[in-house]
């Protein structure tokens, strides 16, 4: 189920205009070129898990948390990431449930990290998705 989670994710990010490269590998930003930004690496960061009351000790309700990190290049850096804050909010909120694998999904909470290395700029979106499992 983690891994169809992850998949929606990424599907729904590659969907948003704007974006270059998404992607769940690690990469080294200094070494991608002009066209894959911005860009989105996508890290499934931890996971909170609860027996569902009445519902027998084989149905988990469970809260995964995906770590967005956005990289933007100048110019207009806050610009391009407010755009796409905005785009990638819309896109996720058209899809709510994931195709029907999550019982919903919010985009919990925004980090636009201290100036970095010019011309990179980091931004970070934690996307908070719900969802139900039988345990095997």
């Amino acid at each position: 189920m983690r891994e169809q989670l992850s998949q929606a994710v990424l599907k729904i990010l590659k969907s948003v205009d704007g974006l270059g490269l998404v992607t769940r590998d690690p990469q080294n930003i200094e070494d991608l070129a002009r066209t894959n930004f911005p860009c989105v690496i996508v890290n499934a960061t931890s996971e909170v898990r609860e027996f569902i009351a009445g519902g027998g000790p084989d149905y988990i309700m469970s809260k995964i948390t995906y770590e967005l990190a956005l990289w933007t290049q100048s110019p207009f850096v806050d610009t391009k990431r407010n755009n796409l804050f905005d785009s990638i909010e819309t896109a996720f909120n058209a899809d709510r449930k994931l195709g029907g694998l999550a019982s919903d999904l919010v985009i919990r909470e925004i980090r636009v990290e201290p100036q970095g290395s010019a011309p990179y700029s980091q931004s970070t979106l934690l996307l908070e998705v719900d969802y139900c499992f039988k345990r095997i």
